[in-house]
This record gives C-alpha cells, structure tokens and sequence, in this order.
C-alpha cells in the first residue's frame, strides 16, 4: 500500500489505498483532428481522432471565462454531455469535463445562445486513482459558437 505523511509523524498516516509499481505511464499519442460541427442555439457537436490511451476525456469551457484547466493526476471524471450537468474540473474552474470514455465523438447540449466555447481532449491511461495518468501536453484545442436565438 502506499502511505502519505501529511506532517503530522509520527502520530497519524493516512492511507490513501494502491500498491507500488501499479501505475500506468501517461500515453505518448494525444488524440488530434478535433472539428467541432453543427451548432445550434444551445449544442454543439465534436468528433476527433483518438491517440494511444486507453480512454480519453473532453473538456469545454465558455471562451470569455478564465483559462482552460487541465485534469489533476490522481481523479477519475465522469463527464457529463449537458454542460449544465458537467462536473467542473475542479472545484471553482469553469472547464467542465463534457466526456469521458474510449469513443470519439460527443454533442454538448445546455450552452448558452450565441456563445463561443473551447473544447480539449486528453488521452489517458488507467481506470483507478492509484492509476490514472493524463497526457496534458499539447492537447487539442477548437472553438465553436453557438447559434443565435
């Protein structure tokens, strides 16, 4: 098992579960070829071409709020298709996590009217926390608009 010591030695350890030598390495290929297509007042779809991971997560985020953020190494996301829905990548980040699994392709509904958004993609590997590795150098990016009311 793999024990943290949060500074408090010798008196408490947290266990935070895993055993050592199980962790995956990030994948090499990022997934590349993201078009985002067929906008409407509040959808937009995205398709792409996968990488080398054993999965792939997509984020998107409204254009005018702060910078996109990128996955935490040790969470596993479960996206969520309606924006509105979306976990956010972290608590306070406007990126929502819009997919997460081994296809390549998604419709993002619940946007707002005439908005623009960017979305991301990054491969990974690994299906636990004590596993997970995200590829985030260079992910994809596109923008999209939404159509007016």
């Amino acid at each position: 098992m793999v024990f943290w010591n949060l500074g408090l030695w010798p008196y408490y350890t947290i266990n935070v579960g895993g055993t050592s030598g199980t962790t995956s390495a990030p994948p090499t290929q990022q997934a590349h070829s993201l078009t985002l297509y067929g906008a409407t007042e509040n959808s937009i779809s995205a398709s792409w071409t996968r990488g080398n991971g054993q999965y792939c997560l997509v984020t998107c985020y409204e254009v005018q709020a702060n910078a996109q953020d990128v996955p935490d190494p040790g969470i596993i996301y479960t996206g969520n298709s309606n924006f509105n829905n979306a976990p956010a990548i972290f608590n306070g980040s406007d990126t929502k996590v819009v997919y997460t699994g081994t296809g390549n392709n998604v419709t993002i509904t619940g946007l707002l009217p005439n908005t623009q958004y960017q979305m991301a993609i990054f491969e990974y590997n690994g299906n636990t926390v004590s596993t997970v590795k995200y590829n985030i150098s260079n992910p994809p990016l596109s923008r999209a608009s939404t159509t007016t009311v």
